[in-house]
């Protein structure tokens, strides 16, 4: 593993744990849930227009239980790895990241997607997280390729991924739906 960071694997169920000066990354538990709603509701405005248009019942723990045990399926078939984030060292909870579909085989790629709590910018969590998740990919996971994809307005994002080593590929015309309408998309790449 390369630089300052330390992988500690802790096995079963939770899955990996990264861990870096200022920054743990660990599988969602079902006890985040109070912070994670605290944070999504209070960012709300910024969040969801970047992302998929949110489901009526987005926030309830009901949602977010079942999204927690697809988070665990995915990740216990090799299909993903999902963490939050936490900040210490009062281990707060500032955010999300996750590689998937994680695609073995010839192609050997995963497709990465963050966010960190607005009050947390400017903080290099974001970096930190990116920096993390690419180092397992290519170390442990042994992948050859990480994709991310950012919205052209989303500089905050292109300026994480550019400095976690990323190249930007081109635009991908109409990629996702995000809050209700396809938008355009940045390919950002990085290769082992």
């Amino acid at each position: 593993m390369t630089g300052f960071w330390r992988r500690l694997l802790l096995g079963g169920a939770d899955g990996p744990e990264l861990v870096q000066g200022p920054l743990t990354l660990r599988a969602p538990h079902l006890e985040d849930y109070t912070a994670w709603r605290a944070v999504k509701e209070r960012d709300r405005a910024w969040l969801q227009p970047m992302q998929p248009r949110w489901h009526p019942d987005h926030l309830e723990k009901d949602s977010y239980h079942r999204r927690l045990a697809r988070f665990a399926s995915a990740d216990r078939r090799g299909a993903a790895r999902t963490f939050h984030l936490f900040a210490e060292p009062d281990g707060r909870f500032v955010g999300f990241c996750q590689l998937a579909p994680i695609q073995y085989g010839p192609a050997q790629i995963g497709t990465l997607g963050y966010w960190v709590a607005k009050p947390e910018w400017g903080q290099g969590f974001a970096t930190h997280a990116v920096t993390a998740v690419c180092e397992m990919a290519f170390g442990t996971l042994g992948l050859h390729r990480i994709e991310a994809h950012c919205l052209p307005r989303n500089k905050p994002s292109a300026r994480v991924l550019e400095k976690a080593g990323f190249a930007c590929e081109g635009r991908l015309k109409g990629f996702l739906e995000i809050n209700g309408e396809r938008e355009d998309h940045l390919l950002y790449a990085k290769v082992a």
